[in-house]
């Protein structure tokens, strides 16, 4: 991946982007990160880029542009987020990327895995300091 590519992302992402644990409240949550924009050219080069699934924003009012959500979930999503954030400025998404590259690939069981009390305990408490951040 070229720099300045890294840097025109990450500077999407810090204006842009979304940094987020998506899920029921009461289950547990996994990372995503996502951009939105009115430009296919924007969303269409993330794509090619770093993989991940573009969404149609449905709009209800008529002199809208149309508009798409590009995203990507759990690990591509903490690669992307350890390949731009390195460029990136803004404090409280670099505190939630921060805790989701340490913490998040520790706490996170294969599926079918039962988590004990304690990894249930710790995986909430997780969760609680990312959207704390």
């Amino acid at each position: 991946m070229k720099t300045e590519d890294l840097i025109y992302v990450a500077g999407l992402m810090d204006g842009e982007g979304t940094i987020t644990m998506n899920g029921n409240k009461g289950a547990f949550r996994s990372p995503s990160v996502g951009i939105a924009s009115t430009s296919w050219e924007l969303i269409e080069f993330l794509k090619k880029t770093f993989g991940g699934t573009i969404t149609a924003k449905v709009e209800k009012r008529p002199n809208r542009k149309p508009g798409w959500d590009w995203r990507l979930s759990v690990v591509p999503a903490l690669e992307f987020l350890k390949e731009v954030s390195p460029y990136m400025k803004e404090k409280r998404k670099l505190a939630r990327i921060e805790i989701l590259l340490e913490e998040y690939p520790k706490l996170r069981k294969r599926r079918g895995y039962r988590y004990s009390d304690i990894e249930r305990a710790a995986r909430f408490d997780f969760e609680k300091r990312f959207f704390a951040a």
